[in-house]
């Protein structure tokens, strides 16, 4: 699926789907945000929303800028 289909199915930006794709954390907003957002996506795919968020929250948490913790 193309980041523009995801994009439209979601309602994610296209700017915010890229970085959560490139794991580019300093580009994301708060983590409330990136959690919903990883859920919308991992739904709109078929796979296990829980895991699919868990681990990468855990990977977010330990990478994203000091300032935005």
């Amino acid at each position: 699926i193309s980041i523009e289909e995801m994009a439209n199915i979601t309602k994610v930006s296209k700017t915010y789907l890229f970085a959560i794709e490139d794991e580019n954390f300093a580009k994301l907003p708060a983590p409330v945000f990136v959690r919903g957002f990883v859920n919308q996506v991992a739904r709109t795919l078929k796979l296990p929303a829980n895991d699919v968020v868990n681990a990468y929250m855990n990977r977010f948490n330990r990478h994203r800028p000091e300032s935005k913790k």
